[in-house]
């Protein structure tokens, strides 16, 4: 299908695709020069607005704004916005703990106060994060 022009360049043709998009005959993948979508995106949040940052004054981008808002909703009390913030500065949480049959007369857990258990649960806490820093 594909034709030769004038001047030695093989001319690109254009197929219409089964999903309604066209397809390029001819040619393998993304043209040159084409960015892709993640360069794209990366370029639009690192553009400036000209809202002023309220604690540094200066110009903020658009992904501050966008973390600003997050954290506004944050401490209105929006949940989903805390744990997304939480998620993204210090990482998820990777394991749970899961205790089952505590009845059983030779587990050792038994022998502890509850007192003992949430101590236990805070200090694994403090070493999860002393790992994620």
């Amino acid at each position: 299908m594909d034709s030769e022009t004038p001047d030695n360049r093989k001319e690109i043709v254009f197929m219409q695709g089964s999903n309604g998009g066209q397809l390029r005959i001819g040619g393998t993948g993304r043209p040159k020069g084409s960015r892709n979508r993640s360069t794209v995106i990366r370029e639009f949040l690192e553009a400036n607005t000209r809202e002023k940052n309220p604690y540094t004054n200066e110009e903020m981008t658009v992904l501050q704004k966008i973390t600003l808002s997050i954290i506004a909703k944050a401490m209105k009390g929006d949940v989903m916005a805390y744990n997304a913030l939480m998620d993204n500065t210090f990482g998820k949480l990777k394991d749970k703990i899961e205790v089952e049959n505590i009845a059983d007369e030779n587990n050792p857990l038994n022998l502890m106060k509850l007192e003992d258990l949430e101590e236990i649960a805070i200090v694994a806490r403090r070493n999860r994060k002393s790992d994620r820093a």
